[in-house]
Parts: C-alpha cells; sequence; structure tokens
C-alpha cells in the first residue's frame, strides 16, 4: 500500500492513536485479507436461473451485511 500525501497530513487534528493504528502492518494486512475474501466471495456468485437462486441470494445477502 502506498502513502498519498503522507507529509502533509495535519497530526493535531487527528487522534494519535487512532493515526498510529491505521499506518499499522497489522491493521493494513487485515483490511488486504478483508478486500480479497470480499473477491473470492462476489466470484463465486452463480446464477443457475432456477428455484435455487433464490435461496442462494438471500445466503449472500446475509455474507455480505454481517
Amino acid at each position: 500500500l502506498v502513502a498519498v500525501d503522507a507529509d502533509k497530513l495535519n497530526r493535531e487534528s487527528s487522534p494519535k492513536l487512532l493515526y498510529k493504528v491505521v499506518r499499522s502492518t497489522a491493521f493494513q494486512s487485515c483490511m488486504m485479507v478483508m478486500i480479497i475474501l470480499n473477491a473470492i466471495i462476489n466470484a463465486s456468485l452463480v446464477y443457475r436461473h432456477d428455484a435455487s437462486d433464490e435461496a442462494r441470494k438471500r445466503i449472500y445477502y446475509y455474507v455480505e451485511v454481517n
């Protein structure tokens, strides 16, 4: 991940703890894993054009919302 305008950031206006958490490697790695999981889930969505589509849509809805 690339930090954009990190040197121009006004650090007095944001809490230092929040800034430290967001800039941490663990947080960025966690976000990358979440993005990859979201892509895998969305790529697995299949339409079979039958009655099973409704049940599948409901499952994917709960996966995306929760």
